[in-house]
C-alpha cells in the first residue's frame, strides 16, 4: 500500500485534531477488515472533508493585533424595523455569516426599492473594522475579487437576498464568544485536504490547489474509464505518477 496527500495549504489545522484522532481510529477498523477479507490491495481510499473553518480569531489577535468577530445582525435588525415601520409588514430581512436575506419579491410587490436597501445595507455593514467589502445582486455577477467569486458559487438562483459581505483576514462571522465557524465561502473554509491511498500510488505530499471535483475524474482514470459525459473537474496528475 502507498499513499499520496494532496493539501489546498500548507498551514495547519490544530483545532481538528480531535476530529482527526477520531477518523483515524474509524478508518484503521475498516482498513483491517478490508485486509483481513483479502480486499485492500485491490482497494483505492480516497479521504476529504466537507469543508475547512477559520481558526479562533482570538489567537491570532494575540499574535497579530488583528482579527476578531463580526456579527451584523443589528444592521438587519434596523433595515427590517424601518421598512415594516413604512410598509406595515414585516420582510423576513435577517443576517446569518456574512449574508442579508428577504422576502425580496414581497419588498418588490410593494415598491420598496431594493436596490437602494442593499446599497445602504452595505455601507451600514462597512462602517465597522473586519468587513474587508459588500456586494448587492448588482454589483457581485461582474466583481472579479476572489470573495464574490465565491460568493457566486454558494448562492442557490431562487434565493432572495439583499447584500453578502466579505470579511478581511483573521475576522470570522460569529455571534459567539468562544467557537471556530465554518460555512461561509471564505479560503479557510473552503480548504479541504485531498488523500488517496491504495495500489500503484506513490507516496508524496503536494502543497497546491485541487478541487474536491477532481476526485471523480481522477479515480476513473485510475481505473481505466472513460466518464459518460463532461466533469467539472481534472484528474490529478500526482496521483497517477507511478512508481
Amino acid at each position: 500500500m502507498a499513499d499520496i496527500f494532496v493539501h489546498h495549504t500548507s498551514h495547519g489545522r490544530h483545532a481538528y485534531l480531535g476530529a482527526v484522532s477520531f477518523v483515524d481510529d474509524h478508518l484503521a477498523r475498516l482498513l483491517e477488515i478490508l485486509r483481513v477479507t483479502g480486499r485492500l490491495e485491490n482497494t483505492v481510499v480516497v479521504l476529504t472533508s466537507d469543508h475547512g473553518m477559520s481558526p479562533f480569531p482570538e489567537i491570532l489577535a494575540a499574535k497579530t493585533g488583528h482579527g476578531g468577530r463580526l456579527w451584523e445582525g443589528d444592521v438587519a435588525h434596523q433595515a427590517e424595523q424601518s421598512l415594516e415601520a413604512r410598509n406595515g409588514m414585516a420582510f423576513g430581512i435577517e443576517f446569518e455569516s456574512g449574508l442579508f436575506y428577504a422576502n425580496v419579491g414581497a419588498m418588490k410587490a410593494r415598491r420598496v426599492n431594493v436596490d437602494s436597501v442593499a446599497n445602504a445595507i452595505v455601507a451600514e455593514s462597512m462602517k465597522g473594522p473586519g468587513v474587508r467589502i459588500g456586494f448587492t445582486a448588482r454589483t457581485l455577477p461582474t466583481s472579479q475579487d476572489s470573495g464574490a467569486v465565491r460568493w457566486r458559487r454558494t448562492l442557490p438562483p431562487q434565493l432572495g437576498w439583499l447584500a453578502v459581505l466579505v470579511a478581511d483576514d483573521g475576522f470570522i462571522w460569529s455571534g459567539r464568544t468562544v467557537a471556530a465557524e465554518h460555512g461561509t465561502p471564505t479560503a479557510d473554509a473552503l480548504s479541504i485536504p485531498i488523500a488517496f491511498m491504495g495500489p500503484g500510488i506513490t507516496p508524496a505530499r503536494y502543497d497546491r490547489t485541487v478541487r474536491s471535483v477532481d476526485i471523480a475524474p481522477t479515480l476513473a482514470k485510475l481505473l481505466g474509464i472513460t466518464p459518460s459525459e463532461p466533469l467539472d473537474g481534472v484528474p490529478i496528475d500526482e496521483v497517477l505518477v507511478k512508481k
